[in-house]
């Protein structure tokens, strides 16, 4: 069984594939070239003995012509594998020749011609290159036919092509085996490197996306395809990395609400739901739990869907003042327990190519997260951009307390609202999502987010837009 399957895994390899069909191919290219050259040997040949068999006709023809018989030094003349015939058209009467089983029925011509009879001789058949012409003595007008041939049994070029199934046909034979063997050894030494790749992958596990395949310096398909391999790796090493994020992320962060919902519903059974003070509170406790626990689903799929490609921007060209300005009027209006003043430093004329949509929601994060932070008796935010080589720089800025020194390196991490402990804000209300929503959508437009503190020691967030962004 094992010998069986062997077999089937030679025949349906590649190597073998690629060398049967090379080895077809060079047969074919090589019978085709052989034949076309006995082909072109036999029309070449043909031609210079049918110039030949015209010259001694029309020969044998003037001789006639001019002395009204036939000089005998003209007939030794002719080459001893030209046979010819002089006849009357009429009556058959053969007045020369050097074959008498030449035939005599034959069609002049203006150039030689190839005629043949099966079983013509008692022993074969006849094959022969002629030239034949009608002229009349001069005297007596009587009709004479002259015909000068060619065997073409006894001619090389017909030989070669006798030969050429007991000569050639081994030949081939050998050498195409031979040339199968060659090839099928070279295209196995040639995609060894893709062998091997396959098999470095074929252990690749979710645990082992490190690996990586080599790489050599002819820099050839090969070592394209071993660059294109890892880059694949690298994205799954990301995509899985982003998955566990995603799954750490939620079991982490739903683990407070649900201890909430938890501990408020096994309270009720036990009796709060006979006192109707801790019934209503409870019930409340639970639905604010759960709202919570939807808003963080929600931002983290917002999240997963930006990071994986499958939510895409639509850049358009928009002013940058207006979209400012925007943002001013919203939050003007909004209910805060403090007083908000929004000011706009921008060239009126400045504009963007980005998606204007979710550049708003980043800065709608940015202003929500100043507000809910601000410890001031009145919130000022400044929204301020400007043009900066080949991008565009947008900034948000407030007057609060700003970040703590330890927290910068932090504050674009999910759910990190200040607190070592990473655990949510509840007095604030804050899940610790809205700058990891900010700075996953500014990877998306192409940009590159930072926080620091203003001078005045505000919070400062920096949002660099390029002028031509990747669609």
């Amino acid at each position: 069984m094992k010998s069986k399957s062997t077999e089937r895994k030679f025949f349906n390899s590649f190597p073998f594939r690629i060398s049967l069909l090379f080895t077809i191919i060079l047969s074919v290219v090589l019978i085709f070239s052989v034949l076309s050259m006995i082909f072109i040997v036999d029309l070449s040949v043909h031609r210079k003995q049918g110039i030949e068999l015209e010259r001694n006709c029309k020969g044998i023809i003037d001789n006639l012509s001019l002395q009204g018989r036939m000089n005998t030094d003209a007939l030794l003349a002719i080459p001893y594998y030209i046979t010819y015939s002089v006849y009357n058209s009429k009556t058959d009467y053969v007045y020369f020749t050097n074959d008498p089983l030449l035939p005599r029925n034959l069609k002049t011509t203006e150039k030689a011609k190839l005629y043949f009879e099966k079983n013509y001789f008692t022993d074969g058949d006849l094959k022969i290159l002629y030239y034949s012409q009608n002229f009349r003595f001069p005297e007596t007008s009587e009709p004479v036919t002259v015909i000068s041939a060619i065997y073409l049994d006894a001619d090389y070029a017909t030989k070669l092509s006798d030969l050429f199934p007991y000569t050639f046909i081994p030949f081939v034979f050998v050498l195409i085996t031979i040339s199968f063997f060659i090839s099928y050894l070279n295209t196995k030494r040639t995609i060894e490197p893709v062998v091997n790749m396959s098999r470095q992958v074929r252990k690749i596990s979710s645990s082992e996306l490190d690996t990586v395949l080599p790489v050599s310096s002819r820099n050839d398909e090969l070592d394209e395809l071993a660059r294109t391999f890892n880059s694949l790796f690298i994205r799954i090493k990301k995509d899985f990395a982003r998955e566990r994020q995603f799954s750490s992320d939620v079991s982490h962060e739903l683990k407070t609400p649900l201890a909430v919902i938890s501990g408020q519903a096994k309270l009720l059974l036990r009796w709060g739901k006979d006192d109707k003070n801790q019934l209503e509170a409870s019930l409340n406790s639970i639905a604010n739990e759960a709202h919570s626990m939807q808003v963080i689903i929600e931002n983290l799929l917002q999240i997963s869907r930006y990071e994986s490609g499958r939510l895409k921007p639509e850049f358009v060209r928009f002013n940058v003042f207006e979209f400012f300005e925007r943002l001013q009027r919203e939050f003007t209006h909004i209910d805060s327990e403090i007083p908000l003043e929004v000011l706009i430093d921008c060239d009126r004329n400045l504009e963007i190519l980005s998606d204007s949509e979710l550049l708003h929601q980043v800065f709608t994060a940015f202003m929500s997260n100043s507000i809910k932070f601000c410890d001031k008796d009145v919130c000022r935010i400044t929204l301020r951009a400007i043009k900066q080589d080949e991008k565009i720089l947008l900034f948000e800025e407030d007057n609060g307390r700003g970040f703590a020194k330890k927290d910068l390196p932090n504050v674009f991490n999910r759910f990190y609202t200040g607190d070592q402990a990473r655990t949510r804000n509840v007095q604030k209300n804050s899940t610790g999502l809205g700058l990891a929503i900010a700075k996953t959508i500014t990877s998306v437009l192409g940009g590159k987010i930072k926080a620091s503190n203003s001078e005045d020691g505000g919070a400062l967030i920096t949002v660099k837009i390029p002028k031509s962004p990747k669609k």
